[in-house]
């Protein structure tokens, strides 16, 4: 685990949903968010700007696609493990998260507590 936070930006295009994440993660004593945005384009930007741990990347954008995204944040300078939220159940989407060098894909149905594993699973 990192040494002290783990720190993650959000990059999901609906507010509420990037307002209820905040609210969970900052609710734990191990977690802070250093940013979020609603725009894909604004990943790695705000990837460089705050060295982030974790990315939570919806799949589903109003400027891009997640997919998109996730492939241009792998091949960055980046070193944040990208944690991919949807809406979708299909595995050819957990196999293309896979394919493209995400860390992880979780349900946006998932319980609080799972979504909170998962980004702790990251750091073993």
């Amino acid at each position: 685990m990192p040494k002290e936070l783990i720190k993650v930006v959000l990059v999901d295009d609906h507010p509420r949903v990037r307002g209820g994440l905040r609210l969970l993660i900052e609710s734990q004593p191990d977690m802070r968010v250093m940013a979020d945005t609603g725009v894909g384009a604004e990943a790695i930007p705000l990837c460089s700007r705050y060295c982030p741990d974790v990315i939570l990347l919806d799949l589903s954008l109003s400027d891009e696609s997640g997919f998109q995204v996730l492939r241009q944040l792998k091949e960055s300078t980046c070193k944040a493990r990208v944690l991919v939220l949807t809406m979708q159940g299909d595995s050819s989407y957990r196999d293309e998260v896979a394919r493209l060098g995400g860390d992880g894909l979780v349900s946006k149905k998932a319980a609080d507590e799972e979504l909170l594993a998962a980004i702790r699973s990251l750091f073993p």
